[in-house]
């Protein structure tokens, strides 16, 4: 009958031991996912941020394009201004040319 008890006795150890041993690991695993939700949760806030970020960017290249856009409508009407000025000033140039032409032929004569 008392080897009987020993081994209850240590039967209930073993489970006491086992018992401590699994309310460790529980412990360290509650840790743990704490610690993954806090890094969980910051990587969140780093996407957010980053979320914020990336539409100020687009927002600026917008403008940007806006404005790009812009820059090329005055410059392509300066250009076609120049180019007009640039074919009423040969026409003129012309012009003149036979005019003279037309002046040394009459005092050749």
């Amino acid at each position: 009958m008392e080897e009987r008890l020993n081994r209850i006795e240590e039967m209930l150890t073993n489970l006491m031991k086992m018992v401590g041993s699994m309310r460790e690991e529980q412990t360290s695993m509650k840790q743990e996912l704490t610690s993954i939700k806090e890094e969980q949760t910051s990587m969140k806030e780093e996407q957010t941020s980053t979320r914020v970020e990336l539409n100020a960017l687009k927002e600026e290249q917008k403008s940007m394009r806006i404005e790009n856009a812009e820059r090329h409508k005055e410059i392509i009407s300066r250009f076609e201004s120049l180019e007009a000025d640039h074919e009423f000033t040969w026409e003129k140039t012309v012009r003149n040319e036979r005019e003279i032409a037309k002046v040394k032929k009459q005092f050749e004569l």
